[in-house]
Parts: structure tokens; C-alpha cells; sequence
């Protein structure tokens, strides 16, 4: 859902000199048959990598989030409904990840690797406006 939205202003992301990446731990776009790729669809976002120009990489195992703090676990029952709903994370993100997904974050990264502006959310459906994340990232270039 962000990244449409950051598809929206990648565009002046790139004028001004600047990238935008996504790191992902899903191995593989899902099927359109999947149920999450099903909710996806009914929130109006189509499948990983659909109209998007930047890259999408794979983190396998979560192991950039989880280098960052930015990992959190399923609890035992969170995992049985998953797996009763069949959506087996394991499946998904690969064995190597064990029931773990990263948290929503946005990092804004200058040419010397200092963070100059992050936002982390345990909440996935809460994300940064990607037009305030443009502002910031300007005002980054701009220092």
C-alpha cells in the first residue's frame, strides 16, 4: 500500500538525486489464489512488484530487520490462527525467517550512511505520508 504511494513520488524522489528501495522478507510475489494477496486486492493494492520502478529486495531470514531491532515475533496463538487460516509464514518469507516479521519502517539514508529521519510502527497499517517523507527527504538533501 506505502509503496504505491511512494511509486507515486519516486519520480521527484529521483530529480532530486535521491533513492528509494524496499526490502522485503517475501521470497516470491504471492499468487493472486493466495488469501493475503486476496485482502491486498481488496485494499486496492495489487501483487509485490506490480507497478513499481524502484528496486524491491529480498531480506532473507530477516536478517537486515532483525540487524536493526526491527523484528518482532508471532505469539504461539497468533501463529496457530495464521496456520488455521492457512497463511504459513514460513511458506512465505522462507524457513530461515522462523515466524517473524519486520516492523513498518521508513529510514531517510544520507550519502555518508548517517539516519537522518526514521519512523518505526509496530502498527503495519500506520505509515509515514509519503509526501512528508518527500519533504524531509529534501530538506536532507538540501543540508
Amino acid at each position: 500500500m506505502e509503496q504505491f504511494a511512494l511509486q507515486e513520488i519516486y519520480p521527484e524522489i529521483r530529480q532530486i538525486g535521491a533513492q528509494l528501495a524496499a526490502i522485503t522478507p517475501a521470497k516470491q510475489p504471492l499468487s493472486a489464489e493466495h488469501p493475503l494477496a486476496q485482502v491486498a486486492a481488496q485494499m486496492g493494492v495489487g501483487p509485490v512488484g506490480e507497478g513499481r520502478t524502484f528496486p524491491i529486495l529480498w531480506d532473507e531470514g530477516n536478517r537486515i530487520a532483525d540487524a536493526f531491532g526491527l523484528t518482532h515475533d508471532f505469539s504461539d496463538a497468533t501463529r496457530g490462527l495464521y496456520m488455521a487460516a492457512e497463511l504459513d509464514i514460513e511458506a512465505i518469507n522462507g524457513a530461515e525467517a522462523v515466524w517473524t516479521l519486520p516492523l513498518a519502517s521508513t529510514y531517510i539514508i544520507d550519502k555518508a550512511g548517517m539516519i537522518r529521519h526514521v519512523v518505526v510502527t509496530a502498527d503495519w497499517r500506520v505509515r509515514p505520508d509519503p509526501h512528508d517523507t518527500l519533504e524531509r527527504l529534501k530538506q536532507a538533501v538540501a543540508d
